[in-house]
């Protein structure tokens, strides 16, 4: 008699156990999941250009000083608020790239003027800049080039100015925009001088100073001009 009044004492002794061990764990499941939350993703800004932003608020003026790089350049921009949207009037002369919501990396491509505007979380303009990208002012080198009787005269041009500052770019000149440094840049090594990329090139080449040649003179001031004339137009057509 004293075994079976003993039995079921263990088995609700054993019951209480597994109870116990199971509201226990439901205690520690929350703090466990808890302890790891999922963490916010950060919404950096987007950048368009001007003809995907329509509705942007106008703004006469700029707000921050002109910004002047060259092609072979960057800027890093920081900024005092957050940032929702940023807009590039021409990207063809520059990027503008949103790291976070307070930095913003300016990349220059074409030389030429264009602007940016960066609007705030609460839909204002925090900032409006010029961007003028400039072309440069050493390294030239003037190619000319025998076109008459060759089978491509018709786009053969008698003059190329290239950039040869290691490789070489050529610049296209235009009097009426200032859109222009090829990227196609002429293979180099080690051991191969501007000259002979010259000589890869077609034609013979000079290496004058640009202050000792007219030619190479007048280009780089014709370019120059033209990004003059371009940051002027823009200066009386920003609204």
């Amino acid at each position: 008699m004293e075994y079976l009044s003993t039995k079921p004492k263990g088995i609700l002794s054993a019951s209480l156990r597994i109870v116990a061990v199971a509201v226990c764990m439901g205690c520690f499941a929350p703090a466990a999941n808890a302890a790891d939350p999922a963490k916010p993703e950060i919404d950096l800004p987007q950048v368009v250009t001007e003809a995907a932003a329509p509705n942007l608020p106008l703004l006469k003026e700029t707000t921050h000083p002109t910004i002047r790089l060259s092609p072979d350049d960057t800027k890093l921009i920081r900024l005092d608020q957050d940032a929702s949207l940023v807009v590039v009037g021409n990207p063809e002369h520059a990027n503008v790239i949103a790291d976070s919501t307070r930095t913003l990396v300016i990349v220059p491509r074409n030389p030429g003027a264009t602007y940016f505007t960066v609007m705030g979380t609460d839909g204002k303009i925090i900032m409006r800049r010029l961007l003028i990208i400039a072309g440069p002012e050493e390294h030239y080198i003037r190619v000319k080039n025998t076109c008459k009787g060759t089978a491509n005269n018709n786009s053969c041009k008698e003059n190329n100015i290239y950039y040869c500052p290691d490789t070489c770019h050529e610049i296209l000149l235009n009097t009426e925009s200032a859109t222009a440094v090829s990227e196609q840049a002429v293979p180099a090594t080690s051991n191969q001088t501007a000259q002979a990329q010259q000589q890869n090139l077609g034609g013979f080449f000079t290496n004058d100073d640009p202050e000792e040649d007219e030619e190479v003179e007048d280009a780089t001031k014709k370019l120059q001009d033209s990004i003059d004339k371009t940051s002027d137009q823009l200066d009386k057509t920003l609204p």
